[in-house]
Formats: C-alpha cells, structure tokens, sequence
C-alpha cells in the first residue's frame, strides 16, 4: 500500500496496519487509522500558539503579526516596532516630534506649532490677540497675514526700555 501512513509511519499488525503520524498530522479515526490528516493547530489548540494571527499549513501553522509588529524570534509572539528610531528610516511621517505606541505611533509638535495631519504648522495668532503676543512697549514683525488670522512663522519682538 504505497499510500498507506503519508505523513506518518506504518505499523503492521495483524492482518491489517495502523499509522503512527508525523508531528502537526493525527491519526483519521473515520478511516480506522489507516491515514494522518494535518491538525489545524490554530483552531484546536487553546490558547492560540500565536500572539495575533495563526495561519495553517501542511503540518505546522505560521504566525504573523500586524502593521506595526514584527514576529520575534520565537516565532510565535511580536514585538512593537519603534517607527520613530531614528536608524528606521521612513516609517513615520512626523515633521517634528514622533511618539512610539504599541504597534503605531504619534506625532506631536515642539511649542508654538499645532498639528494638522502630520504635520507641524506654526500658530495661528488672532488680531485681537496680537498685543497679547507682544505687549510691553514692544515692536513686532510679523512675516505673513492673511485675512483676519496672524500666520507667523516667526514673530521677533524687541522691548524697548526708557531711561
């Protein structure tokens, strides 16, 4: 019987055989054990061998992990990659401050910026609000307005003091 045992080995008995199964295979009892059938191991084994997801192959199963993880070498749990390593190029889109969380990060902005989408744009500061910004006697150059709002990428304020 050539096909007899496939993933397994065959034991003779008497007037008939049984199959002794590789790893990852059992025997099929709807066949009276005369053939291995592969164990889906993500399915029947609790809890799952894998952190997130669990595919099943011939004999054994593959883990994966999502966008943000990478499988660690044990090759069943993940870890987190820092997208904001600095020798990991290009897996973040932050124009001045990234912040690592599980599996993704953040983006934040130094003082006097906001963010809009990833990126850091200077404040926006309010006519009405402009002698908040420089009071005291001061004198300031703002570098771009447009309609009612103060855009300033720099404002350069000199006190001038009186003797």
């Amino acid at each position: 019987m050539p096909d007899a045992c496939q993933h397994g080995r065959c034991i003779n008995t008497l007037g008939s055989y049984r199959c002794l199964c590789e790893s990852g295979y059992q025997v099929d009892i709807s066949q009276r054990e005369s053939q291995c059938i592969d164990v889906d191991e993500c399915e029947t084994v609790s809890p799952s061998p894998c952190e997130f997801n669990c595919r099943n192959t011939p004999g054994t199963f593959v883990c994966t992990c999502p966008v943000g993880y990478t499988l660690s070498s044990d090759g069943r749990t993940c870890l987190d990659v820092d997208e904001c390593d600095s020798e990991l190029t290009g897996l973040h889109a932050c124009s001045q401050k990234c912040l690592n969380t599980r599996g993704s990060y953040e983006c934040a902005c130094h003082d006097g910026y906001r963010r809009q989408d990833n990126q850091c744009v200077g404040l926006y500061i309010s006519l009405t609000s402009i002698n908040d910004v420089c009071r005291h006697m001061s004198l300031c150059v703002l570098i771009s307005s447009t309609a009612q709002w103060i855009y300033c990428f720099v404002v350069i304020c000199w006190i001038i003091f009186s003797t």
